[in-house]
């Protein structure tokens, strides 16, 4: 009886797995070389620019509603929408090795000044098209390139915080629509209280393309907790996942006919 040598087939795959292996490596190593030097050239190509809006002069004896600053907010809301649509337009193959554009708004008590500061940095292509769109939802707005602020003093510690979600993304939100008061004012006068000159602090909003995956998972839990399903079950349930458990629950049908058909 003639044996079957198997090493005829596990020194092809042998080879064809550390193929891949040493492919793969090579491309990751690659691609982080790539896209930090990209970052490092991406922050140099960044304007920062100061934004002042001047508030509307109200006629003499009127006194401005309860609810005024509902309405600033809401023309942010529709400005940051607007932005939502800015993307590179570049070849899917660029957008392995390179970043998605990045828009940053900072409210800043620099260093050595007893101001608050409202920043825009934004990449020197997208400059002009993103000035319009701050105009057309802030007619009063003043923007003025400015040089780089710093809020750290010497012989200072630093303390960086980051604001996450306490749940999953597709949940909505708590809004300016339920708040009773408004937060800038909260976030000023905490900015407000900081020493001049060993005191500085920034919060800042990064805004990038979050991609069709982002969107499309949210969707596609909204449709199963429609269908009645609970968060934890339409959150885990994914494409993949949906069917393996099926598959799944066949398998120990076939195995023991005596479990519940599926």
């Amino acid at each position: 009886m003639e044996v079957f040598d198997f090493n005829i087939l596990f020194i092809p795959l042998a080879w064809v797995s550390a193929s891949i292996a040493l492919v793969s490596g090579v491309f990751l190593v690659v691609r982080s070389i790539v896209s930090f030097r990209n970052q490092v050239n991406e922050s140099i190509q960044m304007d920062l620019e100061v934004i002042k809006v001047v508030k509307k002069k109200l006629p003499e004896g009127q006194n401005p509603g309860q609810d005024s600053w509902r309405e600033e907010i809401l023309a942010m809301e529709q400005l940051l929408v607007s932005l939502a649509g800015f993307k590179s337009k570049t070849k899917w193959f660029t957008r392995i090795f390179f970043n998605a554009p990045t828009v940053v708004f900072e409210i800043a008590n620099p260093s050595s000044s007893e101001e608050i500061f409202f920043y825009l940095s934004v990449p020197r292509r997208f400059r002009e098209s993103i000035e319009k769109q701050v105009h057309s939802f802030f007619p009063n707005a003043v923007i003025e390139k400015v040089p780089d602020y710093t809020i750290f003093s010497p012989e200072s510690f630093t303390a960086l915080s980051l604001l996450e979600l306490s749940d999953h993304h597709a949940l909505p939100l708590r809004t300016y629509r339920t708040l009773d008061i408004d937060p800038l004012n909260e976030i000023s006068n905490a900015l407000s209280k900081l020493a001049t000159v060993a005191e500085g602090a920034a919060i800042q909003v990064l805004l990038s393309p979050a991609g069709n995956r982002f969107r499309s998972e949210g969707k596609r839990i909204a449709q199963h907790m429609q269908s009645g399903k609970r968060l934890k079950d339409a959150h885990s349930e994914g494409t993949f996942q949906g069917l393996g458990t099926h598959i799944g629950k066949r398998v120990i049908h076939t195995l023991d006919p005596t479990q519940k058909k599926v």
